[in-house]
């Protein structure tokens, strides 16, 4: 077609030029017309490589062997496959998305998304409209992936606009509403892509996780501690409690509550140092998450420590990297009271995904607290390893070991907790925890979480 197109307008220039010529001399009439024909027959040949190299790219063997590749779950080798052509075919829009969508499919959607940008400026020009749509829905499902959920459904918008008739692109639509926790327009979107196509898997999946997909979760807590100091285990305990809350707000911003309470210990303490309250202690704490992209999350919360002395008031922050199959964490927790007492308490952890339900973690705790000088200086560093298991969909299995060196002395805490999901809306857990060196500790909890 552009060869064509080509040779009708050397012919239209051809007579143009007759007419422009007329009147001129035979040498500088000739000279004239030749560089005016030499110029044409370049751009004609300009034409005809760009159309075949475009369309050898589409044809292209091996990237026929990577689409393949691709269809059969051999997504590392499609990759690979493409790459090798990319130099020959980087600016074919055809092979970008190609490239993009494989991409994707490896989970790595900021090289997908660099791809789909390069090949964007030539989709509108010369992509039917059924194909620009199916450009913007995979645009929009790497923004999903990148966690830029508003870039999402425009995106899956344009792709709606272009072609309303396609169901994929409404049941894109909706799955971006869905992550942003807008259920109401996600469902609308989820049952116009099934009325469209009844056999829409995307659709029918997204509508029965709009019924788990909860905005709140509470979890509440009951406490029995006992405590004694060396060796001595007491025979007194301490009831205590936690209500925790969680909303989200969107699909990026959460809000959290929580309240903890440690009441006095009855009975026998076991010993003169036993750390458990003397009087009520009561933690109250406020704060947000944010997630800045699907690897990285951020909190930051307030917290009053009310007891005898004077309220401590702390501000914890928290983050998170996700790089797969490691997870970096770091948090710290400055806190002053009335009297110019500063606790402050920092973490560094690293968590490993062995696999999908089996995750290990480490983790250092420092720990500093500045009194006055009547007061001593306390501190300690601990060392924590912990193990998760999903045993099965239900089940999680939790328990961990660590060591640490105090101020008082050296210590070993250990853990192991179960959590049993009973339906969608309700869970229960059993946890215990021991303490052991320069004293001893011993604490059972039980819990129950609803989300709805």
């Amino acid at each position: 077609m552009l060869c064509s197109e080509s040779l009708e307008r050397r012919a239209f220039l051809l007579k143009r030029c007759r007419l422009l010529l007329t009147g001129m001399s035979g040498r500088r009439r000739w000279s004239l017309c030749s560089l005016l024909l030499y110029g044409v027959a370049l751009c004609a040949t300009i034409f005809r490589t760009e159309a075949a190299r475009a369309e050898s790219c589409v044809t292209l063997e091996p990237v026929k062997q990577a689409l393949a590749a691709r269809a059969s779950g051999d997504v590392l080798v499609a990759r690979d496959l493409l790459l090798k052509e990319e130099v020959n075919c980087a600016d074919d829009p055809d092979f970008l998305m190609e490239l993009a969508i494989t991409l994707w499919w490896l989970e790595d959607p900021r090289l997908a998304m660099n791809k789909l940008q390069l090949a964007e400026p030539t989709v509108v020009e010369g992509w039917s409209v059924e194909r620009q749509a199916g450009f913007f829905e995979i645009k929009g499902r790497v923004y999903l992936a990148l966690g830029k959920l508003h870039l999402a459904e425009s995106s899956m918008r344009k792709a709606v606009r272009l072609n309303p008739q396609e169901a994929s692109h409404r049941a894109g639509l909706g799955t971006a509403l869905r992550v942003d926790y807008r259920q109401k327009a996600a469902r609308q979107a989820y049952t116009e892509a099934l009325s469209i196509d009844p056999a829409s898997v995307e659709a029918a999946e997204g509508l029965r996780q709009l019924k788990s997909d909860y905005r709140w979760l509470v979890q509440a807590f009951a406490r029995a501690v006992t405590a004694g100091d060396g060796g001595n285990v007491g025979t007194g305990w301490s009831p205590g409690g936690e209500l925790y809350a969680n909303y989200k707000l969107t699909g990026r911003h959460d809000l959290f509550a929580r309240i903890t309470q440690q009441m006095p210990q009855f009975g026998d303490p076991g010993g003169p140092d036993t750390e458990l309250p003397s009087t009520v202690l009561t933690r109250a704490e406020a704060g947000a998450r944010y997630a800045y992209s699907p690897n990285l999350l951020l909190a930051a919360s307030y917290q009053l420590t009310f007891s005898v002395e004077p309220t401590l008031h702390s501000i914890l922050l928290e983050s998170s990297y996700q790089l797969k199959p490691l997870v970096f964490l770091l948090a710290a927790r400055p806190g002053v009271n009335a009297a110019g007492d500063f606790d402050i308490l920092m973490m560094a952890g690293l968590q490993y995904y062995f696999r999908g339900d089996l995750w290990g973690m480490l983790q250092v705790f420092q720990h500093f607290a500045a009194t006055p000088p009547e007061r001593p200086t306390t501190y300690s560093t601990t060392v924590l390893a912990t193990v998760a298991w999903d045993a099965t969909a239900r089940l999680n299995l939790r328990g961990g070991a660590g060591f640490g060196i105090y101020t008082s002395g050296w210590g070993y805490p250990a853990y192991a907790s179960l959590n049993y999901r009973i339906s969608e809306r309700w869970s229960a857990g059993l946890g215990y925890e021991f303490f052991g060196g320069f004293y001893s500790r011993h604490q059972l909890s039980l819990d129950a979480t609803v989300r709805f």
